[in-house]
């Protein structure tokens, strides 16, 4: 994967899953789904920093007045591609799973007392990121290098 590839599959991903969490996490509550305005919103600042800081990074590196050179010797480019396509995929099906567990599991025909607790939700789609950013930090890192 060329570099300039990578940076656009970072700034449309980044882009794309900001915005799809922004609307799901603002109309979950008004559609049934088992959160309230204020937990939707805790949860949607925990997730939203970490893309913003990608689209922050991209922007500062379309206004950077320095040449750009190659971030991965040629060689290593075939490794690229997986590492940063592969997190944001694993990334995007796990925050999937964890949000449709949390709404199966405190749906009013669910036992009660036995749903997924904000807070248990809030911290597997922290794990998550943490995931995501560990492991495509370093490539926004020197991808968007000034």
């Amino acid at each position: 994967m060329a570099d300039n590839a990578a940076r656009r599959l970072l700034i449309y991903s980044s882009l794309f899953i900001s915005g799809a969490l922004f609307v799901f996490f603002m109309m979950a509550p008004p559609l049934g789904f088992p959160l309230t305005y204020e937990q939707a919103i805790r949860v949607l600042e925990i997730v939203l920093p970490v893309f913003l800081g990608y689209i922050g990074s991209a922007s500062a590196f379309l206004f950077s007045t320095e040449k750009v050179v190659g971030i991965v010797h040629e060689e290593r480019r075939q490794f690229l591609a997986p590492l940063l396509i592969g997190p944001v995929a694993i990334f995007l099906i796990v925050v999937v799973t964890i949000l449709v567990s949390f709404g199966l599991s405190n749906r009013s025909s669910a036992p009660a007392g036995e749903g997924m607790s904000v807070d248990l939700l809030a911290g597997a789609i922290s794990a998550a990121l943490g995931f995501l950013a560990v492991s495509t930090n370093l490539i926004v890192g020197r991808l968007f290098a000034k």
